[in-house]
């Protein structure tokens, strides 16, 4: 089982936050609120995303996974080289797997996601702008294909994405049975 602590009290008190203004602020009650900060359960993907919009973070500033080592079980393939949006990083929890992208330059109509029972495939091709003459260039934002295999069978129907200010977030559901391919839709901000 995958130990992880909510950071929620932390950031809610940092931003100067009462439970029930930070409720208020995310459509739930305050008692909601105490239950997450206690531990009690973790947040619905939906209530994550609104967690990391509100605060305008990513995902490890909410929640604190004392094991974040690079997983030897976890397969993760390149089909190309040089571009920045290839980085990822996984979060395994005991029941899902949270994947964080950069898709700097990338609208959700230039990403395709398939969810398999044993992996994940991002595939993106985003659109060129030519906009004057490049004359120094850091990072490339070019097409770019990546699979993760990994070490337990997912639920590719529970497969959700979430693309806002450059970074892609998917979150999927573990499952015991092996069964089918699922195309993932984005859902825009």
């Amino acid at each position: 089982m995958t130990e992880y602590r909510l950071l929620l009290r932390d950031l809610r008190t940092s931003h100067q936050l009462s439970q029930e203004a930070l409720a208020k602020e995310l459509g739930i009650s305050r008692q909601s609120i105490i239950s997450l900060e206690q531990g009690e359960y973790f947040p619905s993907f939906p209530l994550l995303i609104s967690l990391i919009d509100f605060f305008e973070c990513d995902i490890s500033n909410i929640v604190d996974l004392p094991n974040v080592a690079h997983s030897e079980a976890i397969q993760t393939e390149r089909a190309s080289s040089n571009n920045t949006n290839e980085l990822i990083n996984i979060y395994e929890l005991e029941d899902k797997y949270i994947f964080e992208m950069p898709a700097v330059g990338i609208i959700e109509d230039d990403i395709e996601i398939k969810a398999q029972d044993d992996s994940i495939t991002i595939t993106a091709n985003p659109q060129k702008t030519e906009e004057g003459t490049l004359v120094h260039s850091e990072w490339v934002s070019d097409q770019m294909s990546r699979t993760i295999e990994l070490p337990k069978t997912i639920d590719p129907d529970s497969a959700v994405a979430h693309l806002k200010n450059g970074l892609l977030t998917i979150l999927v559901n573990k499952k015991t049975n092996p069964s089918k391919v699922n195309r993932v839709k984005i859902n825009a901000s």
